[in-house]
């Protein structure tokens, strides 16, 4: 993943990434620009924004101590930083946790999900209490930096765009940190905090994608009047309206469609109030009210992939064919079948096909036959079909998950969004599985009836 763009909006954008990967390889020194009050507080603040940089591309939540060598031992390589000044800024951003990574349980094969269960339960989930009986494990949280900072450092290789804000007249930066991921636009962020409500255009710079469905809230779209082939729809409270009740006429300013289960396309009307700009969507009339509305789209499933795995999201490389560098793995689809019925058994989740364990964008190309035809993704989604259908019944499928596609940087990924499970689900072959923080463990029959107990209130 490098850099993308949407409607002249930069949504996403690794470069600064890149910038720091090629001066490392390169050995090339990083300039410590003058933004502290000593040239020791800027160094110490320029590493800590390398270290955090290159720690989110680790696998620190399975891994964070073998993570923190691994970052130690790269920029020892480099040579501009000692080990002591590279320890003090991991000691100084780590805390203690009982949200414990693949890595301790590793370290620690004594620990098991029943005392885990046991521990918060008699210490009413305080971990910080002395009385805790298990031990905790070290782990890094780093300071926010947005791309205001990676400029300051000069990090960032592009001549950013400035554009200055129609109402307030803030200079704000054409980057990813000002974008609303739900509409794409760019928006000033001084200005949208005092946005009125979801009608108010105030600090809004350039348009991206209309949003996937409108959010009328309480103020619902008025229909003046309805023909055979025409329609009039208000926008209520309008500002600049000049009719004599104060309302705007919403016109269509945009027609895109979207898939919702099992490939059904959508018709979505973009709507903009020809008075005051307002703009919101219009969602279609459905015939079968049990298809289920798309909570995703484009923007927010790039906020999921750049947020990592945890106890609600999971990556997964591939479903049968492993795109260059990875090896095929007889258990990948049996994997994806467990972190399904782990969600299910948890608070929900999504599970995105052609995303590798560390957010690249991998795309489902390699399981595509013709990669010409789009034709594909309903083949693989008779693929992906018949595969969950071996281990998890098909009213449950339908009943339990939505499977949408996104095309991502270029490139087509599966998302499979799972709701949680109004009862506990075992799969085909008896096994019973649950999400625990970024992995999905089985449970022994003990462990399985004091869980079903704790969320369900009653035991099989």
């Amino acid at each position: 993943m490098t850099y993308y763009k949407e409607n002249d909006v930069l949504v996403q954008c690794d470069e600064c990434v890149i910038h720091i990967l090629r001066k490392l390889q390169e050995k090339e020194p990083f300039e410590i620009k003058n933004l502290r009050t000593t040239e020791e507080e800027n160094k110490k603040h320029l590493l800590e924004f390398i270290i955090r940089t290159l720690y989110r591309l680790k696998e620190h939540e399975k891994a964070p101590n073998s993570s923190r060598i691994s970052v130690t031992n790269d920029l020892l390589d480099h040579g501009q930083f000692t080990k002591e000044e590279i320890d003090n800024r991991f000691e100084e951003c780590s805390h203690e946790s009982v949200y414990y990574s693949d890595e301790f349980f590793e370290e620690h094969p004594d620990i098991d999900l029943e005392q885990i269960i046991k521990a918060d339960i008699e210490c009413l989930g305080d971990f910080s209490s002395e009385e805790y009986p298990l031990p905790l494990e070290k782990k890094y949280s780093f300071p926010f930096s947005g791309c205001d900072l990676t400029i300051a450092f000069d990090l960032c290789p592009f001549d950013v765009e400035i554009i200055s804000c129609p109402d307030c007249g803030m200079e704000v930066t054409n980057t990813p940190d000002n974008v609303d991921w739900f509409s794409q636009d760019l928006i000033c962020p001084y200005c949208l905090p005092k946005r009125e409500n979801e009608f108010d255009t105030r600090g809004h710079l350039i348009s991206g994608n209309p949003k996937h469905h409108g959010s009328w809230k309480t103020q619902h779209p008025e229909f003046e009047y309805m023909g055979t082939d025409y329609f009039c729809i208000l926008h209520p409270n309008c500002k600049e309206s000049k009719r004599a009740d104060g309302k705007g006429v919403m016109l269509v300013s945009g027609v895109w469609t979207d898939s919702t289960e099992r490939q059904r396309d959508r018709v979505v009307l973009s709507l903009e109030c020809r008075d005051c700009g307002a703009k919101n969507a219009l969602k279609p009339f459905i015939r079968d009210s049990k298809i289920p509305l798309l909570n995703i789209h484009k923007a927010e499933i790039i906020k999921f992939i750049e947020k990592g795995e945890y106890e609600k999201l999971e990556f997964k490389p591939f479903l049968t064919v492993p795109p260059e560098g990875y090896e095929l793995d007889s258990n990948q689809k049996y994997k994806i079948a467990k972190s399904i019925a782990g969600f299910m058994n948890s608070e929900g989740g999504h599970l995105l096909i052609g995303v590798s364990n560390s957010g690249d964008v991998l795309g489902l190309e390699n399981e595509y036959s013709n990669r010409e035809s789009r034709l594909n993704r309903d083949d693989f989604n008779l693929k992906l079909t018949h595969i969950l259908e071996r281990y998890v019944p098909t009213e449950i499928l339908n009943e339990y998950l939505v499977i949408t596609y996104h095309e991502i940087l270029g490139k087509d990924i599966c998302c499979i969004e799972v709701k949680r499970s109004e009862e506990p689900f075992v799969l085909k072959n008896g096994q019973f599985f649950i999400r625990f923080f970024a992995s999905t463990p089985a449970l022994s029959e003990a462990q399985k009836s004091e869980y079903i107990k704790i969320h369900w209130g009653s035991v099989e």
